[in-house]
Formats: C-alpha cells, sequence, structure tokens
C-alpha cells in the first residue's frame, strides 16, 4: 500500500497531477492515522 511504500521507501509511486490534486487529502488524512 501507499503508507508502507513511503515508509519503507521501497517503490516509486506515480500519480498523475489530476489525480493526486483530488487525493491529496484522503492520503494525508491516511498517512496522519
Amino acid at each position: 500500500n501507499i503508507r508502507s511504500a513511503i515508509e519503507e521507501n521501497r517503490h516509486v509511486i506515480t500519480i498523475d497531477p489530476r489525480v493526486a490534486e483530488r487525493a491529496r487529502w484522503a492520503v494525508e488524512r491516511m498517512l496522519f492515522v
């Protein structure tokens, strides 16, 4: 998942900027928890 990829720095995550803009809040909330 995205959280483990970021924490372990194992995977490169490529996200379309338009998708990232819509998803940014959800991802930040997931990482906050």
